[in-house]
């Protein structure tokens, strides 16, 4: 653009970019100095046509003031759909570590007790006929509790944490720390629920060592640590709690209570814990109780009133798994000791519980109303590494004998095989005869060694009766070549007993294939289902059901795990707490250790299992609340546009390009919704306490929606991505109408 005072300077102008006198020219070039003949530095100036940010900011805001009425209504709706998206996302951006460290951070708690867990995948397929077709297919993830190595006990211990081991109740390392070990013989005459605690809630063997280094040398207040299995030392807070409630001692037929009031006289007492005595040998300081419970011990019975009540239940949370409630034992009680294993060894891509219910019934055993219980031939593949297979002729076969069988055969479980070869070991002609297993030396021999590896809990070492493939060929042909003649006919338990190699149904029967089991197969509940296919099942059967369950994990057991848990002290700062908090995430094994006995953490991770199971339904809410805001941001802007097309057609006509018109606007959308994410954010806020109130349900209330600087950070970029893309298609339009089009048009 040219302003100038000079009139012959215009008139050339003018002439230059055939400009009719009357000014009539409905487009604009932007003009350089090229294009002007002469420039005079005293009576002409260019004037820029990009109009600087903070021009257009203001012009914006001033914009606002145009429809009051539409712009409260605009922001009303707006706050309402952003405040609930700004909610919706502490849901779907829920973090339970985050949760429990908030609810934990500065309480009383002054020991964390970890358990062992790895993960598994679940993959389930459940289809089922029953007058309709029915199918599901579900994708879930479980934790199975493992028992801790030795080793894991220092590798855990780093960041401020000394981790001892911990055993559970006896033979009972796969229920972990959660089952009390009872002191049997106390009297429980004290009613005060300051000592609610009458039990222990593990052995723990840390040794008087570790108890000095984490309570100091001054821990160990009377008699001496435990040297023997059947020994063990009690914290102060047992002591103090027997000496409340007295101990029972058994003298003859005669029970007596033996009054604690102090130190020596627990010491040489003997305690009936989980079924087995036990002498005290020694009381230590295993650190202090809060003075605030100390309320607690002027009550008795149940509390009377809320204060007293929330008092006892974050006791209780805070002091059950803890340093107070251990007994200490010596090295030596490991041995004594049924420590097993917490599970069987887990392979990746193992299936578990493979099977199908049809009402295709068996009358092999007289049952004429019972589900057909079987596996199907196409699941083979799940099996196939552990699977041991032998035909009716004794041949060993694979896994591919099972997958290809024909509709009409039938494969047997090891324990049906068992029950055939009974009926065969025990017949006899007549009543004088000696039974077929004492005239066929050969059959006895392979006979005895199965009924001895199929038989649960005796007392031999499997592996000197393992069956040989010759032992497997003796019966299958014992049973082939000789049932009819020694069996057939004969009662049995059910009646009349039919063929040898077949197995008859209400329908028919089926040949019988061979023999199969599985002796290295995790897991259980496979090996004494017969095996069939599909189109036998749908073809024979009115109903089924057909249930598979493939399970698969990274981990595999070492065997070498002895503790239940792992206890260390805590102290309760953020970043010891996130420490901690850290260890639950899978490693690549997929093992990993979590907290136990902290009503807390329990709470906050079932609320975030229950927020993941419906997660997409939180995240299609906060879509939905994004979009019905940027409607009502679009809605807003158009209309605004619409009303100073007048004001934009002048802007283009002094020169205005369609990008300063695009940053009026932008600038205007972005103020508004800028004041809506901000008034949004608050309401969020509001929303979340008044939702952890009502959440709370615990002494110590965990912070359930946490609305936090990425939920902030979230709302805002979601405001103004919102706006920006509301106003990009109104202004577009009225940015590309020509100025003299703009004006006319109102």
């Amino acid at each position: 653009m040219l302003l100038s005072s000079d009139p012959e300077q215009v008139e050339r102008f003018k002439a230059a970019n055939r400009i009719s006198p009357e000014g009539n020219r409905e487009y604009f070039d932007d003009t350089t100095a090229a294009d002007i003949p002469e420039k005079q530095s005293e009576s002409t100036d260019f004037l820029k046509s990009r109009m600087p940010i903070k021009h257009a900011i203001k012009m914006g805001a001033v914009s606002l003031k145009s429809r009051p009425f539409r712009l409260i209504l605009t922001i009303l709706s707006s706050v309402l759909a952003f405040a609930l998206f700004g909610f919706v996302s502490t849901v779907a951006l829920y973090d339970v570590n985050y949760t429990v460290a908030s609810a934990l951070e500065g309480t009383a708690y002054d020991s964390v007790v970890l358990e062992k867990f790895y993960q598994v995948k679940q993959d389930i397929y459940n289809e089922s006929l029953n007058y309709k077709y029915e199918m599901q297919v579900e994708h879930l993830e479980s934790d199975i509790r493992e028992a801790i190595e030795e080793s894991e006990l220092d590798t855990l211990s780093d960041g401020g944490l000394e981790f001892a081991g911990v055993y559970g109740p006896k033979g009972s390392a796969q229920y972990g720390v959660s089952r009390s070990i009872n002191i049997e013989n106390l009297n429980y005459q004290n009613r005060s629920p300051y000592y609610s605690f009458v039990s222990f809630k593990g052995f723990c063997d840390a040794g008087e060592e570790y108890l000095f280094k984490v309570f100091g040398q001054g821990a160990r207040l009377a008699g001496r640590y435990p040297t023997a299995p059947r020994e063990l030392a009690v914290s102060e807070y047992t002591y103090k709690m027997i000496a409340a409630n007295q101990l029972l001692e058994t003298e003859g037929e005669t029970t007596v209570m033996v009054e604690i009031e102090s130190y020596d006289d627990l010491l040489g007492q003997t305690l009936v814990v989980d079924g087995d005595e036990y002498t005290v040998t020694g009381i230590y300081r295993t650190g202090s109780i809060d003075e605030r419970f100390d309320l607690l011990k002027n009550i008795q019975g149940s509390p009377t009133d809320k204060k007293e009540s929330d008092l006892l239940d974050e006791f209780l949370e805070v002091y059950s798994y803890s340093f107070h409630t251990m007994a200490y034992v010596s090295d030596s009680f490991r041995a004594s000791f049924d420590a097993e294993s917490a599970s069987a060894p887990m392979n990746t891509s193992s299936a578990n519980a493979l099977f199908t219910f049809a009402d295709v019934y068996d009358t092999n055993d007289g049952h004429d109303n019972v589900y057909f219980e079987c596996l199907l031939s196409e699941w083979t593949d799940y099996f196939a590494d552990y699977i041991t297979a032998y035909d009716m002729t004794g041949q060993k076969r694979d896994s591919d004998a099972i997958k290809n069988m024909a509709d009409d055969e039938i494969w047997f479980p090891l324990g049906q095989f068992v029950n055939r070869l009974r009926h065969l070991a025990e017949a006899k002609p007549s009543d004088d005869d000696t039974p077929y297993k004492l005239s066929h030396t050969d059959f006895l021999e392979a006979y005895t060694k199965l009924e001895i590896i199929t038989t649960p809990n005796l007392d031999v070492d499997l592996d000197d009766y393992a069956l040989t493939d010759e032992d497997m060929k003796v019966l299958l042909r014992a049973l082939n070549d000789d049932w009819d003649k020694w069996v057939k006919g004969s009662e049995g338990e059910y009646g009349k007993i039919g063929d040898g190699d077949k197995f008859y149904y209400k329908g028919g029967s089926l040949k019988i294939a061979g023999v199969y089991f599985m002796p290295e197969r995790p897991g259980s509940g496979d090996s004494g289902r017969y095996i069939v296919t599909r189109n036998f099942v749908v073809t024979n059967a009115s109903s089924y059901s057909i249930y598979n369950e493939v399970q698969s994990t990274k981990y595999v057991s070492s065997g070498r795990g002895v503790y239940a848990a792992m206890i260390s002290p805590l102290t309760t700062s953020r970043g010891m707490l996130n420490h901690v908090l850290g260890y639950d995430k899978p490693a690549s094994d997929d093992s990993l250790f979590m907290m136990s006995g902290n009503a807390t953490f329990s709470n906050a991770q079932s609320k975030g299992e229950m927020f993941a199971e419906y997660l997409w339904i939180y995240l299609l809410a906060a879509l939905g609340m994004g979009i019905i805001a940027g409607l009502f941001l679009f809605n807003y802007i158009s209309v605004s546009i619409m009303d100073k097309q007048r004001e934009v057609g002048i802007l283009r006509a002094l020169g205005a390009k369609g990008t300063d018109v695009f940053k009026i606007f932008v600038s205007e959308s972005i103020i508004l919704a800028l004041i809506c994410a901000l008034v949004a954010m608050v309401l969020a806020i509001i929303a979340c306490v008044v939702g952890n109130y009502l959440f709370a349900t615990s002494a110590l209330a965990i912070q359930v929606f946490h609305f936090g600087f990425l939920n902030a950070l979230i709302l805002f970029g979601l405001a103004i991505l919102v706006a920006a893309l509301a106003t990009i298609l109104p202004v577009y339009f009225a940015a590309k109408k020509k100025p003299v089009d703009s004006i006319r048009s109102l």
